[in-house]
């Protein structure tokens, strides 16, 4: 999985890219996206807004369920993505482009807070946490379905 250069990921499966002015743009990672499929709802918090990790400020509806995320950071809202208002799915199709979700003006008192969940290794971590998800699906569906040849061979 491809992971974009000046961008930092963080534990909770959210991004972050910070520009000169200290302003923090943030989005879901690709796994997330991938595990969402396409985002069919999505509400994000007003600009203006203060966001909190303790709070899930954000939600992706996606085939009648709804998913809480969190911002990563403290911080006032500044601007929200107004295309995902339109167009819900580029929050998944294109997660660390065209998707991004809110850009926000950090708390300074909280930023070394945010540092401690910054993942050192993105791609190698996301791929273990791809591993683990379908290890987990693997146990709770309780089938292993081998996979087939169109022929039904193995």
């Amino acid at each position: 999985m491809p992971f974009p250069a000046g961008t930092e990921l963080l534990t909770n499966h959210t991004w972050i890219r910070r520009d000169p002015l200290g302003n923090t743009v943030i989005g879901v990672d690709g796994l997330l996206a991938r595990a969402l499929g396409t985002v069919e709802e999505i509400l994000l918090p007003e600009p203006g807004t203060q966001v909190t990790p303790a709070a899930a400020d954000i939600s992706l509806a996606a085939k009648g369920c709804s998913l809480g995320i969190a911002p990563p950071i403290h911080g006032r809202v500044l601007e929200v993505n107004k295309s995902l208002l339109n167009s819900p799915a580029l929050a998944t199709s294109d997660p660390y482009g065209q998707g991004w979700l809110i850009k926000v003006r950090p708390v300074a008192a909280h930023v070394e807070r945010t540092a401690a969940c910054v993942v050192q290794r993105p791609a190698e971590w996301l791929r273990e946490q791809g591993d683990l998800m379908k290890e987990f699906f693997l146990r709770v569906s309780g089938e292993v379905v081998p996979v087939t040849m169109q022929d039904g061979g193995e």
